[in-house]
C-alpha cells in the first residue's frame, strides 16, 4: 500500500488555531483615509523591498510620506523618525516606525506588508492627551456607553447601540453567552481607563481600555466608525489582559479544545508557553495531555499580525508521531494496537521508521518524515 508523499499528517486550515475570545465587525466601508496613508514603495523608486541595500532609503521614503501627510493635517514637521526595519529577504512582517513632531507630539505607524511586497501604514498611533478633548469626548462616549452596559449586564441595551453592520453579525443572546461568561471570571467592573487611541487604515477609529475588575484585569479595544449620527461601535474585542493567569487559563482552554478536534480524542489540558510568544512567526514547544494520561509535544507558532485588530492568532501543530499515525491510519480502515518508534517525537527536517502492530493481527512499516509542524508519510506498506 502506498501513501501520496504530498499529503500531509497534520490537518490545517482553520482547524488548528486558536483565535477566540472576541466579537469583530466584518470590513466595513471605508470612511476617511487619513494623512494619505497608503505608501506604495515602487512608486517611490524603491523597487522590490528584499533588493534594498541600504535600510535607511526605505525610512526616509516612508518619512517623506507621513510628513506630506502631517504638514497637511497639523500644518506640522517631523523633528526625529525612525523605523525598526525586519530582515526584508525573509518572510513578509510588519514593523514599526516612531516620529516627533516639530511641537514635541509623538506617533507610531504600524507598517503592513501587501500582496505585491509593497508597504502600507495600517494603523497610525498617538497618546490620547495629545487628542483635541472635545473630538476624543465624543469618540469615547461609545465606548463608556458600551462598557457601561457590559457592567450592568444590560446586553440588549448594548446591542442596540452598535453599528448596523456589527448588528447583523452578534444578537442580545450571543453577547450574554461571550461577554457574560467573560465577565464572571473577571469579577465585578471597576472603573475602566483610556489607554490609546489610534485610526486604522480605512478610517476606523480604535480606542484601548483598561478594565480592572474584582478577579482580574482585561483590556477592551474598540473599533468606531463616523456615521451621521455620530460614532457607532462597529468592532470589538474583550480579553483578559495579556500575561495575567486568567488570559493564560482561557487560551489553554481553547488550545485543548483546537488539539481535541485535530485528534479525534479528548485533550485534558495543555501547558504551552504562549506569554513567550510575542512577535508574528515566534514558535514554541508545549505539553499536553490526553483524558488517559498520555502525555505529548506540540508546537505553537504566532501567526497573529500587529496590525490585526485580533491579533490572538496561534497555530497548534501536535509532535506526537503514534498519534498522528493513528489518526491517518483509522482514516485507511486500520487499527493500531502497538507502535515501534526509536522516539515519539521526531527532530525538525529528520524522518523515522516505524512498525504499528494493528488490531487485526497484522502489521504496517511505515516512513515519517518532520519540517517545522508539518508530518508527510513518504512511506506505508501493509505486511500481512
Amino acid at each position: 500500500m502506498t501513501v501520496d508523499s504530498e499529503k500531509p499528517l497534520d490537518p490545517g486550515g482553520e482547524a488548528n488555531r486558536v483565535r477566540r475570545h472576541a466579537l469583530c465587525a466584518r470590513s466595513l466601508s471605508d470612511v476617511w483615509t487619513i494623512l494619505g496613508l497608503t505608501v506604495v514603495v515602487a512608486a517611490l523608486g524603491l523597487g522590490p523591498l528584499e533588493a534594498q541595500p541600504d535600510p535607511k532609503g526605505v525610512t526616509q521614503a516612508i518619512r517623506q510620506i507621513v510628513e506630506q501627510g502631517l504638514d497637511q493635517e497639523k500644518g506640522r514637521e517631523l523633528s526625529s523618525f525612525s523605523c525598526s526595519l525586519p530582515d526584508f529577504t525573509g518572510p513578509p512582517r510588519v514593523f514599526s516606525c516612531q516620529g516627533t513632531d516639530d511641537q514635541g507630539d509623538r506617533y507610531e505607524y504600524l507598517m503592513a506588508p501587501t500582496d505585491d511586497r509593497d508597504i502600507e501604514i495600517a494603523l497610525v498611533s498617538e497618546p490620547p492627551e495629545q487628542v483635541a478633548p472635545e473630538f476624543l469626548a465624543g469618540l469615547d462616549a461609545p465606548c463608556r456607553a458600551f462598557l457601561d452596559d457590559y457592567a450592568s449586564q444590560q446586553w440588549s441595551d448594548l446591542w442596540s447601540k452598535l453599528h448596523p453592520a456589527l448588528q447583523e453579525i452578534v444578537n442580545p443572546t450571543s453577547l450574554e453567552e461571550m461577554l457574560g461568561s467573560l465577565r464572571s471570571q473577571l469579577g465585578e467592573p471597576r472603573s475602566p481607563s483610556l489607554s490609546a487611541y489610534g485610526i486604522r487604515k480605512g478610517g476606523r477609529y480604535e480606542l484601548q481600555y483598561n478594565v480592572p475588575g474584582e478577579e482580574a484585569l482585561a483590556t477592551l479595544r474598540c473599533g468606531l466608525h463616523l456615521e451621521d449620527g455620530g460614532p457607532q461601535v462597529s468592532a470589538f474585542l474583550l480579553t483578559p489582559a495579556w500575561g495575567t493567569l486568567l488570559y493564560a487559563q482561557r487560551i489553554s482552554d481553547e488550545a485543548a479544545e483546537v488539539l481535541s478536534s485535530i485528534l479525534g480524542v479528548k485533550v485534558a489540558r495543555v501547558e504551552i508557553p504562549f506569554e513567550a510568544l510575542t512577535e508574528q512567526y515566534d514558535v514554541a514547544q508545549g505539553r499536553a495531555w490526553l483524558e488517559s494520561g498520555v502525555e505529548f509535544a506540540v508546537q505553537v507558532e504566532h501567526t497573529g499580525r500587529d496590525d490585526d485588530f485580533d491579533r490572538i492568532d496561534f497555530q497548534l501543530k501536535p509532535l506526537d508521531v503514534p498519534l498522528l499515525v493513528t489518526r491517518h491510519l483509522k482514516s485507511q480502515g486500520m487499527v493500531p494496537k502497538a507502535f515501534d518508534c526509536p522516539s515519539r517525537v521526531i527532530p525538525d527536517g529528520g524522518s523515522m521508521d516505524c512498525t504499528v502492530q494493528l488490531e487485526d493481527g497484522g502489521s504496517a512499516e511505515l516512513t515519517v518524515a518532520r519540517r517545522g509542524g508539518e508530518h508527510r508519510i513518504l512511506r506505508l506498506e501493509r505486511v500481512p
